[in-house]
């Protein structure tokens, strides 16, 4: 089971990640929401079986209701799923409706553990901004129809990957796109990629936006990471003006030093301030010293964006609460992954 610090961070994460969720299984599964514009629910708290959600009405907490747990797995998908529940039970198939069809040209390691899947697309693809994710099904040959539901299973072995490159179609090929995936150990996604092979179909479920665009421009940047946010870093770094990427400060943590390879495409990274910090890494000082050091050296300006293990980057909110003037909306530290 969760500690109490874990079990704080991710309800957090979920009230700011996943709000939408939390609000769409209350009105579902709470009995007495009459007025839904005035009502709001927010995770209160969660154990083995159920979670617990705190209601408010106006503003004004009005008590709490228990829902249990519908499937299997870690708390933040059990919740996406008791989400996804409520909706496909109205009618409205809220995942399978962003269902898209790639089928897999090419695979190839671009550092040490981390894979690049090159993909056409059965359909038109738009422009996507950094840190875009596919909900991918890790099920081999999984086919549905847009009214299909998705059962406790398929959304078990499904996971978000960051898209690292688009490209739209041209007169004599369908659009494509680049997805990078961090291979570690036999976890489900790992052993999805070894398996894979050219001209397999891929299907994805559901979509997700970092919304990195929504950090404030004028700031300089922070950005911190392990492996498996590399992606989000690198595509977010080509899109930075080149005087906005010389005053950035790059905190990235591997398990392998060599794994920094992967970003020799980006023109002009060696030229980036950076901090690479080799796991295990338990202490943070450094991370912290480096970024109290960018902060003064900007006045105290700076946004702040992450993603690496949850226990870290729980320990680097915490620290930058408590130790610095940044404005809490200037700073998005998520955890992508539990050490176990």
């Amino acid at each position: 089971m969760d500690t109490e610090t874990e079990k704080i961070g991710l309800i957090k994460h979920i009230n700011h990640e996943h709000i939408d969720a939390v609000n769409r299984i209350g009105r579902y599964f709470d009995a007495d929401n009459s007025d839904e514009k005035t009502i709001g629910y927010q995770l209160l708290d969660y154990d083995a079986q159920a979670c617990y959600l705190a209601k408010s009405i106006h503003g004004q907490k009005q008590g709490s209701l228990r829902i249990a747990f519908k499937c299997s797995g870690d708390v933040e998908a059990q919740i996406l799923y008791l989400s996804y529940a409520a909706k496909h039970q109205q009618g409205q198939f809220p995942l399978i409706r962003n269902l898209r069809r790639f089928r897999c040209l090419s695979k190839k390691l671009v550092s040490p553990h981390i894979c690049r899947l090159h993909w056409s697309a059965y359909e038109p693809l738009g422009s996507f901004p950094a840190g875009y994710a596919f909900y991918v099904s890790l099920q081999r040959h999984f086919i549905a129809k847009p009214e299909a539901a998705l059962d406790q299973k398929q959304m078990a072995v499904s996971r978000y990957y960051t898209l690292r490159r688009s490209y739209p179609a041209t007169h004599n090929q369908p659009a494509q796109m680049q997805m990078d995936i961090y291979i570690h150990g036999d976890s489900y996604g790992s052993q999805w990629v070894k398996a894979l092979q050219e001209g397999e179909v891929m299907s994805t479920i559901g979509e997700y936006d970092e919304q990195l665009n929504i950090i404030n421009v004028d700031y300089p940047y922070v950005l911190v990471g392990d492996e498996t946010a590399y992606p989000a870093i690198a595509a977010f770094m080509e899109r930075l003006p080149d005087h906005q990427r010389r005053q950035a400060l790059l905190l990235l943590f591997a398990h392998d030093a060599s794994e920094i390879s992967y970003f020799d495409d980006i023109d002009g990274f060696k030229d980036i301030r950076q901090l690479l910090m080799v796991y295990p890494a338990s202490d943070l000082q450094p991370a912290q010293q480096a970024i109290w050091q960018h902060v003064k050296n900007h006045m105290a300006k700076a946004t702040i964006w992450g993603a690496l293990e949850i226990k870290r980057s729980q320990v680097l909110n915490q620290w930058l609460s408590r130790h610095t003037d940044i404005a809490p909306h200037q700073i998005r530290l998520k955890g992508y992954w539990r050490q176990k």
